[in-house]
């Protein structure tokens, strides 16, 4: 048991340490997407960049990285794609926080968006990350088909047919009578979120159909 205990506790040092090394490879090119500006009417940019590099494992871009490196897919080329699922990821998060959702006055330990700035900019800093993930998704350097089919896809994950939408209205409504089975709620959208992040890596390889499915039913 000592031994089994040992190799675990081993290899989970060995994922945070690659783990660590990609969040900060991934932060430092993320970071220009969002670049400083005193300009006024900047300040919801201010916002994003905030909310955006504000912490996180980075375990969606990870995932998206690691499997279409799998299939030969190089680390610049998925860039965009796993930034946009970023992107979408922290626009959630703001919108979460808002004292209308959840109302949260701390997120990884600093200010929510609506504490550090104010809920109107908030709410467009969200909305904002949510409009930039598809910008920066079609700068990747795929064909237009993919594109398309990225899109399409990047839109299923955000929505309100079974996507984060769903699951966030679901958390408002129906578990604010009976907060039971809330954890499992947030489980079952982060795993669903962790099936879009999958489908990405592999249409962003290119594969082929079957190959695809096979992926997405392992994920």
């Amino acid at each position: 048991m000592l031994e089994i205990v040992t190799v675990i506790g081993t290899a989970m040092t060995e994922i945070e340490t690659v783990l660590s090394v990609y969040t900060r490879k991934f932060n430092q090119k993320l970071e220009t997407y969002f670049p400083v500006s005193e300009a006024p009417e900047q300040k919801a940019v201010a916002a994003m960049r905030y909310s955006i590099l504000n912490g996180g494992k980075r375990l969606r871009p990870f995932l998206l990285h690691e499997t279409a490196g799998l299939f030969g897919m190089d680390y610049e080329t998925a860039f965009p794609v796993a930034a946009s699922l970023e992107m979408l990821h922290t626009y959630s998060l703001i919108h979460d926080d808002l004292p209308a959702m959840d109302n949260d006055d701390l997120r990884r330990g600093k200010p929510t968006c609506h504490r550090a700035f104010d809920e109107a900019t908030a709410i467009l800093a969200g909305d904002g990350l949510l409009t930039y993930a598809f910008e920066i998704l079609n700068t990747a350097p795929v064909s237009d088909a993919k594109k398309v089919e990225l899109t399409l896809l990047l839109s299923r994950a955000a929505g309100a047919f079974n996507g984060m939408i769903s699951g966030q209205v679901l958390d408002l409504y129906s578990l604010k009578a009976s907060r039971i089975g809330c954890g499992t709620l947030r489980s079952s959208n982060r795993n669903a979120f962790t099936f879009h992040c999958v489908r990405f890596s592999t249409v962003t390889g290119e594969l082929g159909g079957t190959t695809v499915s096979i992926c997405v039913r392992t994920a």
